[in-house]
Formats: C-alpha cells, sequence, structure tokens
C-alpha cells in the first residue's frame, strides 16, 4: 500500500484523464448513436414509400384495365373491381402522406396524382360505365381521348415521386456515411487520449514508485552477494517504511543464518530417511543443533496405532514404549502445539504423563500433520531453558518430521491398495502374475514352482440365492480359508469373479496336491454365516500345474492349471485336478 499522498496524486491525475477519455468517447457514442437511430428511421421510411407509391401506381393500372374489361364485357365483376381499387388508391394516397411526413415532400406530386385520376374518372370512367349501362355497344372513342391526357398527369406523378424517394435515399446515403466518419473521428480521440493516459501513469508509476523499489531490490541483490550492506530510509512514505521493514527482515535473516542451515539439512535428511526410526533420529539432531536439550525421546505410533515406540533418544531420556492413552495425555498432544513447562518443579505446573518429570524444563511437542503420529519431548535440568524465539523452530522441525512419517505411511497404504483386492484382501491378479514371473524367473533346476487355479462351485446360484451381499461374504471366508490352509511365504490371490489362484514356490507334487486338498476339504467343511439364523456351505474345483513339468512360462503354466480346473468343473466340481492326468482326487 503506498503512502496517501502518493497514491492521491497518482490516482488523481489517472482518473481525471481517464474520466475525460470517458467523456469523451461516451459523448461521441451518444451523438453519433442518435444520427445512425435518425437515419435508420428515414431508410424505413423511405422503403416504405417506394412499397406503397408501386401500390399506388398497382391501384391506377388496375382500375384502368377494370373500366375496359367492363367496357368490353359488361362483367359486374369488372365493376366491382374498378370501386374496390379506387378505394385501395384514395387509402394509398393517405398512407404516403403520413409516411412522407417529415422525410421527404411529396405532397404536391400526390396531389397531382390524386387530380389526374379524380380527372380521368370523371371524365372518362364515370361516363363510359354509364354509357356501357345503358347502351351495349356505346362510342367511347372520344372519351378516350380527353382521358388518356389525365392519365399521363397521373404517371407522369408516380415518375417524379420515384425520383423524389431515388434523391431522399441518395441523402441517408450521405448521411450515413457522414455518421461513420464521425464515430470514427470520436473513437481515434478516445483512443488518443486512453493512450495518453497510460503514457503519463507510466511515468508517475516509474518516477513515484518503480524508481524507489527499484532502488530497494539493487540493495536486496547486494545482501543476496554477501556484501554488508544495508537498507536506508530516503523518503517519509509506505516505500521508505518498506525500505526499513527489508532492513529488520535483513538483520533476521542473518541472526537465522544458522537456523535455516539446520532446516535445510534436516529437509534433506528426512527425503533420504530409510525408514521411521531415521526420520524420528534425524530430527532429535536437528532440535540438538537448535535448543540443545539435556535429554529428548521421540515416540512415534506404530501402524496398528495401539502404542507408541521410542523410535530415537538423546542423553539419558525415559524411553518407555507408551500404550496409546498415555500418550493421548501428553499436553502437546491435548493442545496439539507445543507445550512448555518451564519450571516443573513450581506450583500448579502442568506435567506430562507421557514423561514423567519433577524438575528442569519440559518441552511436549506433538508429531502431527492433519493426523497424530507421535511426540516429542525435550527436557533440560535448567528452567526457563526453552525461549518464546525458539519454539517456531522446534515446532517447524516437529510439523516436517510428522509430515515425512505421514507420507512413507500413506505411500505403503497405496502401494498396499495397489497390489490387493479391496473385497477379500488378497493379492490382485497384477501382484499374483508378478509373483510368478519372479518365481519362475528365480527358480533353480532341482526347484519346483506350483500354481493352483480354483473356483467356487455354483457361485451363480449362490449369489441368486441368498444375494450379492451373502456372495460378498462367501468370498471373504474362503478367502480367510486360503490365508489359514497355505504356507507362508506362498501368495494367494482372487483372480477375477469367483476365481481365485495360490502359487507354491519350492514344493513338490506330494506337497502340492495335499495343499490343495486341505483348501478344497476345509471349504467343504466351513459354515458360512449369512445373516442371523442363515448358514450355508461352499465347494471349490482346483487346477493343479507345477513347473517345470508343465510349462516354464508364466502363461503356459497358468493355462495348463485353467485347463485342470475346467476338468475338475467337468468331472462333477468339489475335486483336485492335476494336469496332464486324468487321475483325480475328490
Amino acid at each position: 500500500m503506498l503512502h496517501p499522498s502518493v497514491r492521491a496524486r497518482l490516482f488523481a491525475v489517472v482518473a481525471v484523464m481517464a474520466a475525460i477519455a470517458s467523456l469523451s468517447i461516451g459523448v461521441g457514442h451518444l451523438v453519433t448513436e442518435t444520427q445512425r437511430r435518425d437515419v435508420q428511421r428515414q431508410e424505413r421510411a423511405v422503403g416504405d414509400l417506394s412499397a406503397l407509391t408501386t401500390k399506388l401506381s398497382n391501384a391506377a393500372r388496375e382500375q384502368e384495365s377494370a373500366v375496359d374489361d367492363y367496357l368490353l364485357s359488361g362483367s359486374s365483376e369488372a365493376l366491382d373491381r374498378y370501386e374496390r381499387t379506387a378505394t385501395d388508391e384514395a387509402r394509398f394516397e393517405e398512407q404516403i402522406r403520413l409516411a412522407a411526413d417529415g422525410v421527404v415532400d411529396v405532397s404536391a406530386i400526390v396531389d397531382a396524382f390524386q387530380s389526374g385520376m379524380a380527372s380521368w374518372r370523371n371524365e372518362f370512367a364515370e361516363p363510359a360505365i354509364r354509357a356501357r349501362a345503358t347502351d351495349p355497344g356505346p362510342d367511347v372513342n372520344a372519351l378516350a381521348r380527353a382521358a388518356a391526357r389525365e392519365l399521363s398527369r397521373s404517371r407522369a406523378a408516380i415518375t417524379e415521386m420515384i425520383g423524389r424517394l431515388e434523391q431522399a435515399d441518395a441523402g441517408i446515403e450521405q448521411q450515413d456515411a457522414a455518421t461513420v466518419a464521425t464515430r470514427e473521428w470520436w473513437g481515434a480521440a478516445g483512443v488518443v487520449l486512453m493512450l495518453l493516459v497510460a503514457g503519463i501513469s507510466v511515468g508517475l508509476i516509474r518516477r513515484w514508485v518503480t524508481s524507489p523499489i527499484d532502488s530497494l531490490l539493487e540493495t536486496a541483490r547486494r545482501v543476496e552477494s554477501g556484501e554488508r550492506v544495508s537498507f536506508h530510509r530516503r523518503r517519509d512514505d509506505e516505500i521508505g517504511r518498506l525500505g526499513d521493514a527489508l532492513e529488520r527482515m535483513r538483520a533476521a535473516l542473518q541472526d537465522d543464518a544458522e537456523l535455516s542451515l539446520v532446516l535445510n539439512r534436516f529437509t534433506e535428511a528426512t527425503t533420504f530417511a530409510a525408514d521411521d526410526t531415521a526420520v524420528a533420529r534425524s530430527a532429535l539432531e536437528a532440535l540438538q543443533l537448535l535448543v540443545r536439550p539435556d535429554a529428548a525421546v521421540t515416540h512415534v505410533l506404530n501402524r496398528s496405532k495401539d502404542r507408541a515406540m521410542p523410535e530415537a533418544t538423546l542423553g539419558s531420556a525415559i524411553a518407555d514404549v507408551l500404550p496409546l492413552h498415555a500418550l493421548s495425555h501428553c499436553p502437546g498432544v491435548v493442545r496439539g502445539s507445543v507445550y512448555v513447562t518451564s519450571d516443573l518443579a513450581a506450583p500448579l505446573s502442568v506435567r506430562c504423563a507421557a514423561y514423567p518429570r519433577d524438575a528442569g524444563t519440559l518441552a511436549c511437542v506433538p508429531l502431527a500433520h492433519g493426523e497424530l503420529v507421535g511426540a516429542v519431548h525435550l527436557a533440560w535440568d535448567a528452567t526457563n531453558a526453552l525461549g518464546l524465539a525458539s519454539r517456531g523452530s522446534v515446532a517447524r522441525i516437529a510439523e516436517h518430521a510428522a509430515l515425512a512419517i505421514g507420507n512413507r505411511r500413506l505411500l505403503a497404504a497405496l502401494q498396499g491398495m495397489a497390489s490387493t483386492d479391496p473385497r477379500t484382501g488378497l493379492a490382485n491378479t497384477r501382484t499374483f502374475d508378478q509373483a510368478v514371473e519372479e518365481a519362475l524367473l528365480s527358480r533353480k533346476d532341482e526347484e519346483s514352482v506350483a500354481v493352483l487355479m480354483m473356483d467356487i462351485d455354483h457361485f451363480k446360484d449362490f449369489n441368486d440365492r441368498y444375494g450379492h451381499p451373502a456372495g460378498d461374504e462367501a468370498l471373504r471366508a474362503f478367502a480367510e480359508i486360503l490365508r489359514s490352509a497355505v504356507r507362508e511365504g506362498d501368495v494367494a490371490a482372487r483372480y477375477g469373479g469367483e476365481e481365485f489362484a495360490v502359487l507354491l514356490a519350492s514344493v513338490d507334487e506330494e506337497t502340492a496336491r495335499d495343499i490343495a486338498e486341505r483348501i478344497r476339504h476345509r471349504t467343504e467343511s466351513t459354515l458360512i454365516s449369512l445373516a442371523p439364523g442363515v448358514t450355508d456351505r461352499i465347494s471349490v474345483s482346483i487346477g493343479l500345474a507345477i513347473a517345470p513339468d508343465h510349462g516354464t512360462g508364466r502363461l503356459s503354466l497358468l493355462r495348463v492349471a485353467d485347463d485342470a480346473l475346467y476338468r475338475a468343473k467337468e468331472a462333477g466340481r468339489n475335486r483336485v485336478e492335476l494336469a496332464g492326468t486324468s487321475e483325480l482326487s475328490a
């Protein structure tokens, strides 16, 4: 924020010039918009007059044609048409007078047309009609010669009106062009004014803001390069006060150079830490450099979160394994921030159940970054050993340590989710295939590797009978059977739907058969609880293939085991089928 005087001057200049430019553009737009609308109104009026003139001319011709038809045929329809078009003519004349008002002067022309048509009707049309009514074959030639002169007057009036409208249209086009030119002039003037405002604004900002800030930046660059220079106040405004703030910051940064070095080294150490213990040890080393406690211990919650383990210690610290409730009563954990008891021996001093101590200074530092992962306890023999200025650094070390531990555990959890089936907790297809590949590649010549492919019998009928939640419970129950039946180091996986697979490493045919039979027997013997008072059993068909007897590649070995599984199902299910033989075990 600029000093008010600087800000006010800059704002006033820019605001006044911007207002002038905006007013110029606004006035130009208002003037030209009024002219443009007047031109559009005149254009519409001239167009309407042209259309009415055409209608009027057509009405005159229609009257002449109707009279001719009547004289030749004596048809009453022709006489009606004559009277109707005479009425239309009068209406069109009135409309032309109204439309031309204020646009073009055609009153005299309309009067001439009206007079000519009236004379034609009086001297020819009406007498001829009366004569035809009394004499079927009147001699109308004499009347026609007298009427031709009157019709020529009407036609000349129409021609003159068309010429007058064309002149008016040309004038309107000129007026429209002048309006466009005026609008362009006002727009250009506004742009010039806006550019002028921008130029003056840039100059003022350069003088009042940019130059002083450039001076501060140059001093900052010299400080960054290691020169012993200071930020000096050269003006009594906000930029001057900014220089004072930068000077205080420079002094603080130089005073805290050792702190920054410790924090950077600690951050780098946690990046390469192999486990939680390494992170905890690095945190205590950093705290030792910063605040030099006489004793310290870092407790980290185990993954099941039922106890806190002492992962790192300094000095003669109390390093017991803590139950969860003990850590939850730590003052720092309760408060959610660093809590320091400056004199444990003083009356009413707060003591920590997780780190019992009766004298000196104790700092309880929670390890939390959204979620509690542990705590650090720092102890000094002296009282008031941890000042306020150092507590922020301690909190930063603890927060970063908690973040490092939390990130490691989150990554491990994500890796576990990517490699296991969420419904059964067994390995998923990708993990199983990778395990088979690795087992076959690392197999020695004399070693055998077995694969069991399994399918729960009639699982669709089971789902249809009890519902999908019951089917899910059956899948989980079968997964528990697999965990209990296979050996440590074997890999059990859900291979898809109700299909499962087991990898048996370093196993002969007899042992593989025994394990497969154990799985089959435990499956048919297990009673599955599906709902209160509802239980049932399932059975499983198993195909067994052994490398190298039935293949040495993953795809070939799994295909052979799957073929054996198919034969077991074809033979009646709830049995073990060895690849490459017709021998069945039920």
